[in-house]
């Protein structure tokens, strides 16, 4: 699991594991296109080509050989994306995307399940609404106890 780039991080391991080696994962305010990125994010499209050494016009499959939404359909276990709808560093669409690119693809096995905060941005997890941050660690704990066994939660007020 990781957010922002751990997140990024959890989407390409995640997306290149042939060895099987995760049961599940999590996917939190994350890139995984760099290419919508470079046209979405606060930190504008220079950030792209300061970080890949490459830009869209220069050099448009490097960037994509880059981007774990390229590789997101081999991803073979079940996978949860939380996002924040305000995170402008890392925009919504990113999740979105992921999301219906796992859904896309369960016939190898992965399966996605999204979930977004309402007025929150990608500060999320250290700064964001009291009620969102303990919503946020229910979730994550029931996705975990779920899939890979432990404590039972009363998850009746969360999402399914």
């Amino acid at each position: 699991m990781g957010g922002s780039y751990g997140g990024f991080m959890t989407c390409w391991a995640l997306s290149h594991d042939d060895a099987g080696r995760y049961k599940a994962g999590l996917v939190e305010r994350s890139v995984v296109d760099f290419v919508s990125m470079t046209g979405t994010s606060d930190i504008g499209h220079s950030f792209v080509t300061r970080y890949l050494g490459a830009s869209i016009d220069d050099d448009p499959a490097k960037i994509l050989r880059q981007s774990p939404l390229t590789f997101a359909h081999n991803i073979s276990v079940p996978t949860l994306v939380l996002h924040s709808e305000e995170d402008w560093r890392c925009p919504i669409e990113q999740a979105e995307r992921l999301h219906a690119t796992i859904h896309r693809n369960s016939a190898g096995g992965g399966s996605s399940i999204l979930v977004r905060f309402p007025a929150e941005n990608h500060e999320l997890s250290r700064s964001g609404q009291p009620r969102h941050r303990v919503e946020r660690f229910e979730i994550i704990h029931e996705f975990y106890a779920r899939h890979l066994g432990g404590a039972d939660l009363d998850t009746s007020h969360l999402p399914s």
